[in-house]
């Protein structure tokens, strides 16, 4: 008997999951010998056979090429995909590092910006303190410049009340005849019939208050005595009319009792 085969389908330029090859065992077709005639028909269904067998093959490899180049393709795409997610996990990755790496600068940034205005607010109340205590300096010292002047100030003003206290004392002493504020006179007589008196009892006499305080400054006794036996102040009383001495009676009496 003659054993021929089919024509599997034809494969299109792009091959899909269609594609398959024919199978010799199922698709076979026996032919009955008697049926053909005898010569030509014998070359005829050979040469058929021959050709169907031809085109059996080419077909069958171009579904093997198309069954290649699919897998290839298939391998490509999984390739692909697996370089696509080794990307995508790569880019995560670096950003991932990216993020750690910019969360340990912003860390970092803002321990060194609290680090700085700490230190700044350290200068800063350092500073205030320095300028306080300057400050305190500067009114110790001023205070002490102003104390300074201001006992200076008194010592000249004393100075020079002083010095006027004994110009005043040396123009009276000179005036009536004495030589200092507590030497007496010896010549002469006053109102008392003695040649003997003292400044203090010439001021007394003379109701001047004024210079008798300044004698007794300038270390005349209001205990001292003239010729007539009299201190200062009895002459005062005595020459005392209508309150004429009571000035000169109570700096007497203020030096008797030592400024009490």
């Amino acid at each position: 008997s003659l054993l021929l085969h089919p024509a599997p389908p034809r494969c299109t330029m792009w091959c899909d999951s269609t594609c398959r090859l024919s199978n010799p065992a199922t698709d076979s077709v026996y032919v009955d010998p008697t049926a053909i005639a005898p010569d030509s028909a014998r070359r005829d269904a050979a040469a058929l056979a021959q050709d169907a067998a031809r085109r059996f093959q080419e077909e069958t490899e171009q579904a093997e090429r198309c069954h290649e180049e699919e897998l290839q393709r298939l391998r490509a795409e999984e390739e692909a995909e697996e370089a696509r997610e080794r990307e995508e996990r790569e880019r995560l990755r670096r950003e991932q590092e990216a993020a750690e790496a910019a969360r340990v600068v912003a860390k970092e940034r803002l321990r060194e910006e609290v680090l700085l205005a700490f230190e700044q607010e350290q200068r800063r109340m350092e500073q205030e303190q320095q300028l306080k205590e300057q400050e305190q300096q500067r009114e110790h010292e001023e205070q002490d410049r102003r104390k300074e002047a201001e006992r200076r100030e008194r010592e000249q003003m004393q100075e020079r009340e002083r010095q006027l206290q004994q110009e005043a004392v040396k123009c009276f002493c000179q005036q009536h005849g004495f030589r200092t504020a507590t030497e007496p006179r010896l010549r002469g007589c006053s109102v008392f019939g003695s040649s003997v008196t003292y400044p203090l009892h010439q001021a007394a006499e003379l109701a001047d208050a004024r210079i008798v305080e300044l004698l007794l400054k300038e270390g005349a006794s209001p205990m001292m005595k003239n010729g007539s036996k009299q201190t200062a102040a009895q002459v005062a009383q005595k020459m005392n009319k209508n309150g004429s001495h009571d000035g000169v009676l109570q700096a007497l009496k203020t030096a008797a009792t030592g400024g009490a």
